[in-house]
């Protein structure tokens, strides 16, 4: 029985190890991205058959250039992996999301990253953002900070 216990454990310790040698799960799920109300938010994802619904403002998101557009799309795409990973309720998911957010782009679409990262400090700057998801200087410097874990540094 504790031969049984031990085996387990460490069987538990190599495939954690494996997974994070090979990097973190920045996999890309599709959703449905649909128009409609998203309350106090321009975006949200719920659960959705097994998966995630990311529902849009078309109005708030127009808004909003196209770097940050593409940014919190990616964000919620990190929702959407929460959802798949059964990880939803995490410490901090809005913090998940937006490092999410960062570490793709970073590896798929620096300049993009960079234009976003831009705005948040820029054009959302301190006044923008909530007690949840942080002011856009605050998201800025977590994305960069996220950036630099897959080795890109973003100015």
């Amino acid at each position: 029985m504790v031969r049984n216990v031990f085996s387990t454990m460490v069987f538990g310790v190599l495939l954690a190890a494996s997974a994070l040698a090979q990097g973190p799960d920045l996999r890309w799920i599709d959703v449905p991205v649909v128009s409609g109300p998203s309350g106090g938010y321009t975006c949200v994802t719920k659960p959705y058959q097994g998966s995630a619904v990311i529902t849009c403002d078309p109005y708030k998101i127009a808004r909003l250039p196209p770097a940050a557009q593409t940014f919190l799309m990616a964000h919620e795409h990190g929702h959407v992996l929460q959802f798949v990973r059964g990880l939803q309720f995490a410490s901090n998911p809005e913090a998940d999301a937006d490092c999410y957010a960062a570490k793709r782009l970073a590896l798929t679409d620096s300049p993009t990253l960079a234009a976003a990262i831009q705005w948040l400090e820029h054009g959302l700057g301190a006044g923008g953002g909530d007690l949840m998801h942080g002011n856009g200087i605050q998201v800025a410097a977590f994305a960069r900070q996220c950036a630099a874990q897959v080795g890109v540094r973003v100015q």
